[in-house]
């Protein structure tokens, strides 16, 4: 876990069984009730996915190139405590090919 202080610009990193406890925040006033307790540290299953895919022999302004489709996702499930559900993915599908030599 990483833990950031916005505020001093400073970060530091635990381990899940060393990370620290959420603090009790004081009551506002005398007389009334503390605020409610933060969210306990939680869980979380990630999964990593990436998968690529060739996309077969092309041309690009009449040059012979090569390329592939890879989409990367990650998504989290199960959460507890202050760990949430979510997704993300990314697409790329570069195209190479080799230099060409000018033609005079």
């Amino acid at each position: 876990m990483i833990q950031i202080n916005l505020a001093a610009k400073t970060y530091t990193i635990y381990t899940p069984s060393t990370e620290p406890l959420p603090t009790t925040p004081m009551a506002r006033a005398r007389g009334r009730s503390p605020a409610a307790q933060p969210a306990q540290p939680g869980t979380a299953v990630a999964t990593f996915n990436d998968t690529t895919k060739p996309l077969g022999p092309l041309k690009i302004e009449g040059e012979p190139t090569s390329g592939y489709d890879t989409t990367t996702s990650f998504s989290t499930t199960q959460a507890t405590g202050r760990c949430h559900n979510g997704s993300a993915s990314i697409e790329t599908v570069p195209n190479t090919s080799r230099p060409s030599r000018r033609r005079r």
